[in-house]
């Protein structure tokens, strides 16, 4: 298929299908570190807030907290790998998009200013890169946490979960 007619997903499925899921499994491994904390606050008020139990006290606070800290890490790798994965299509885009203009007939050098072509193949095309680095990612993470979430407050009352 011609470059100029390729979708933008062309890149993000077509060459880097593997790190896309690979990071799709770190995002859903992820939420489990979002929802759990909700479910540590509520054993801290209910269980050792409640019937005075210190230990518990300890135990929930400290699961607590490493789940916020794995969940900060966490997403802190899934930032970084989404701008990586966006660097790597970008080149690859930037690569492809070079090979296209070099073979362009002579004409076209002659109507188009040489700025115009190094514009469109270096800061034009940033912006692309870091959008194909979280094409897929970040639709499928607010609808997984967005699922996640709900179904969580389902299951702490399903008449008020439904309703919010």
């Amino acid at each position: 298929m011609k470059l100029t007619k390729r979708p933008l997903f062309y890149w993000v499925l077509n060459h880097y299908r593997g790190p896309q899921i690979f990071l799709l499994l770190v995002i859903m491994a992820s939420l489990f570190f979002k929802v759990y904390p909700l479910e540590m606050q509520k054993n801290i008020i209910n269980i050792a807030i409640n019937l005075k139990m210190l230990d518990k006290l300890y135990l929930y606070c400290a699961l607590y907290m490493g789940a916020v800290f794995v969940a900060g890490l966490l997403k802190y790798f899934i930032n970084t790998y989404q701008a990586i994965l966006g660097q790597k299509i970008l080149i690859q885009l930037r690569k492809e998009l070079y090979e296209h203009v070099l073979q362009l007939p002579l004409q076209f050098f002659h109507r188009t200013q040489a700025g115009t072509v190094i514009s469109a193949m270096t800061a034009e095309l940033n912006a692309i890169g870091a959008f194909m680095g979280e094409a897929i990612e970040v639709p499928v993470t607010s609808i997984l946490t967005f699922i996640v979430f709900a179904g969580f407050m389902i299951s702490l009352n399903p008449l008020l979960g439904l309703i919010s």
